[in-house]
Order: structure tokens, then sequence, then C-alpha cells
């Protein structure tokens, strides 16, 4: 099913924002921090990226753990660096979940259900074309490509 969840539509105070170079282009990323294929999309595809903005929504729906891992990566100091060193590295947020972290999980639970969505990891590009499953960066690459030129 194609969703219509163009850039214009995101709530990008709930997201965790990663620019890469210039961050020209724009994805939206929805994300369970134990999602084995969300990991390897953040190791091999995101990592390979260039000059794009990532808007990460952290959407925990496989497990309790998931959930505690995304409120300590929403309540770290620095969201974005902490949800690349557990995506990427496995290495544990630093801070401790609290009311601010609970609320954005709740607000991504709600969106993620408003759009339908059914599994992570979920990449939506700009002109709301998506969502997408895991794929290669050439892939992703290309499809960035297509939509800046939609």
């Amino acid at each position: 099913m194609t969703m219509t969840f163009n850039e214009s539509r995101w709530p990008k105070e709930n997201a965790i924002k990663v620019v890469k170079g210039n961050g020209v282009s724009k994805l939206a990323v929805f994300m369970d921090p134990m999602c084995v294929y969300c990991k390897r999309l953040s190791r091999e595809t995101l990592a390979n990226l260039m000059n794009v903005t990532i808007y990460c929504y952290i959407w925990p729906f496989l497990s309790e753990e998931s959930k505690e891992i995304a409120g300590c990566i929403y309540s770290s100091a620095d969201k974005a660096d902490a949800l690349v060193r557990w995506m990427k590295y496995d290495q544990m947020p630093t801070g401790m979940p609290n009311e601010y972290s609970e609320e954005m999980i709740e607000q991504n639970i709600a969106l993620a259900d408003y759009l339908g969505l059914q599994g992570t990891p979920a990449i939506f590009l700009s002109d709301g074309r998506g969502p997408f499953g895991a794929m290669s960066a050439k892939a992703l690459a290309h499809k960035i490509i297509s939509a800046e030129h939609y």
C-alpha cells in the first residue's frame, strides 16, 4: 500500500534528525531499535548516503526492550549520536527514559498506526512515496534522485 506522507506532513519535532553532508535530500525512516533489518539499513545503507537529512521516528513495536532502548535514546543529551551509536555499533544509550521520551514514543506509535505501517524499517521520500523497506544505498539513492525530479 502506498501512503502519501510527504515532507510537509512529517512531524519533525518527534523525529531524531541525522544530517549527512549538506543534508539537501530528505528521508523519513521509521525504525525499531531491536529490528535487525533497521540495524542493517543503518550500517549498510544510511551510512553510505551523502548529502541527506534523515528524520528518524523510533517506533518500538517488537518488544518491551525496544521501548526501553527507545526511551534511552530519546532522553539522551545528543539523540542523533545515541541513535547512530546504538543502530550501527550496539552501544547502549546513556539517557534514562522519562516523561518526554515516553510522549515521543507514544506519538510515534500513533503516527505509525495512522499511516498503517506493518513493520520496520519504513522509509518515506520527501515527495511522499513510501513506505519502502530495507534496500541498498544505491537503490535508495536512485529513489531519492527520482523523488527530487518527480
